[in-house]
């Protein structure tokens, strides 16, 4: 996908989706792989955790999936035979099962809402304080059933319409831990239930330096109400300094990524290779590659320079850098 003032557009990889699906194992219950069967994967047990441990190599450089160049479908536009309408700034855009297309408009404070061919259908919400209006269209999400749950950040609150665009409801969801103000929600969950992180402030009393920055990951209830403290996970990381102690991002440090969906919170932090899940009763699941880590070397950092200031360096040199910079993003943790 890409963002676009006027137009919304989506690419396939259909093809080479198809291709990775179909080399597979197959699927068990939980939408896991059947790990017994597949020599390359582990399965360990630790502490009620199962760790998914793989040793296959990594793909090679034509073996990931690709992003075809002409789009397949385009929404949004000023000119055609039908009337579309013409976006001014794109906040986020989701599918529902049933294939229809959502769009969040963050100047207009619309929710645009498309057939699976492209053809426009409704918009849904506006602008104002009142249930199913907005001040800040952030994020989307669709949730079981296709009901559709838009972050209305300007009010710290989320909007959520049925699946024929009646507002249904506004849940709040403010953070409950010492930052303050509404935390980020990082998706919504089977069932209804969302996931809301929020970034804590670094320790005042640690000595200066670089430090991990933990986040904290709260669960709601589809109503809004507090279920509690899902996890406690490594966030980012910062450089404390001065008097009073003040903090700052680490430009190419490591930065978590996380994403809730199905039957939990998705979490890595890249200064490894894993990849967490935890649960509605906490970390359940692990999946790890196997990895060894290497020093950053005199020449490895020059490659990387090389590969900054030049934008066009041949193949060679290119994969040098890219190892270079992976190396100096771990270092920084």
């Amino acid at each position: 996908m890409r963002q676009s003032s006027q137009e919304w557009k989506w690419f396939s990889s259909g093809a080479v989706v198809i291709a990775l699906v179909s080399g597979c194992g197959t699927p068990s219950e939980d939408h896991g792989l059947e790990v017994d069967n597949l020599e390359a994967v582990v399965t360990r047990d630790s502490a009620g955790i199962q760790i998914l441990e793989s040793s296959r190599p990594a793909w090679p450089q034509d073996a990931g999936w690709q992003v075809e160049i002409e789009p397949f479908l385009q929404l949004g536009s000023r000119g055609g035979d039908e009337w579309q309408p013409a976006f001014g700034r794109i906040a986020d855009a989701v599918r529902f099962e049933d294939g229809r297309i959502a769009v969040g408009d963050q100047q207009a404070m619309l929710v645009h809402v498309f057939d699976s061919t492209g053809r426009f259908l409704e918009t849904w919400g506006g602008r104002g304080q009142g249930p199913g209006e907005f001040q800040r269209i952030d994020r989307l999400a669709v949730l079981r059933g296709d009901s559709l749950v838009v972050r209305n950040e300007g009010l710290g609150r989320h909007e959520v319409y049925g699946p024929d665009g009646v507002f249904a409801r506004t849940v709040h969801s403010s953070s409950r831990s010492g930052s303050g103000g509404m935390g980020e929600v990082s998706g919504w969950l089977q069932g209804g239930s969302f996931i809301v992180a929020s970034i804590l402030a670094p320790d005042p009393d640690l000595r200066p330096g670089r430090q991990v920055v933990e986040g904290e990951w709260y669960r709601f209830g589809p109503t809004g109400e507090a279920l509690g403290l899902h996890a406690v996970l490594p966030q980012q990381v910062v450089e404390v300094a001065g008097s009073p102690p003040r903090s700052r991002p680490v430009a190419l440090a490591p930065q978590a990524q996380s994403y809730a969906a199905g039957p939990g919170l998705w979490h890595g932090f890249p200064n490894s290779f894993e990849v967490h899940r935890i649960g509605p009763d906490g970390p359940d699941r692990i999946f790890r590659r196997a990895w060894t880590p290497l020093p950053v070397t005199t020449a490895l950092k020059e490659a990387y320079r090389s590969w900054y200031a030049t934008p066009t360096l041949s193949a060679e040199v290119s994969e040098s850098a890219r190892a270079a910079y992976v190396q100096l993003r771990r270092s920084d943790a």
